[in-house]
């Protein structure tokens, strides 16, 4: 079932798409047994490209050089506490609604990476260092496979789809400051419910997230 809306569900990082109006990947690839597909989901003040201070799979976009200095990824609260909530406790503070601009916030928040480290540990599978690992071991319950809205950069940074990202292995985000990136792998349209990434449309009118739904 096709979701363009969504009051809840999705974490508070928004990743731009490489090529914002080619669905159902907008760009994004997903790794191959020797290239993890790292996309940046937070990034460092001022955007980190002139530092090459981004992720591995979007190092070379060009859209790192045109971000409002206040954007880090961000969206719906400005509150660390909040922030912290929808990691952790899947609190979204805002709906999503496919078409329409993310609400983008500033400002360097100082908890998200311990948050997304406590969110790893949730996981039955914590330590698997990349998604073809984890779920050749098939011992996680998901929670390291996260909806993020993917957004078709500034200056609106709409909505164009949600993407279903798999968090690094326990550890990693704990080390995160304020300049240094987060980095998440890509592994497909977001199928809320799902361990695997969606199939998704290539129709720019039909663009979303995915629900399973039982049929009889």
């Amino acid at each position: 079932m096709l979701l363009r809306s969504f009051p809840a569900g999705l974490l508070p990082f928004s990743p731009i798409a490489p090529a914002p109006t080619t669905p159902p990947d907008f760009g994004f690839t997903t790794s191959t047994t020797t290239t993890p597909a790292l996309y940046t989901i937070r990034y460092p003040s001022g955007g980190g490209q002139k530092k090459g201070n981004v992720c591995s799979a979007d190092q070379n976009q060009t859209y790192w050089q045109n971000l409002p200095a206040q954007d880090r990824g961000y969206w719906g609260s400005n509150s660390a506490s909040a922030l912290r909530g929808e990691i952790i406790d899947d609190n979204q503070v805002q709906a999503i609604q496919i078409g329409q601009p993310v609400p983008m916030v500033g400002g360097n928040k100082n908890t998200e990476g311990d948050a997304l480290n406590a969110r790893v540990l949730e996981d039955s599978d914590s330590t698997s260092a990349d998604y073809a690992s984890y779920m050749a071991l098939g011992k996680g319950n998901g929670r390291r496979i996260v909806g993020l809205p993917v957004n078709n950069g500034p200056d609106n940074f709409d909505a164009v789809g949600v993407g279903a990202f798999f968090l690094q292995p326990s550890g990693v985000y704990s080390a995160v400051t304020g300049s240094t990136p987060i980095c998440a792998e890509y592994i497909g349209p977001w199928l809320q419910g799902g361990m695997y990434g969606g199939v998704g449309t290539t129709s720019n009118n039909d663009t979303g997230g995915y629900l399973i739904r039982l049929v009889q």
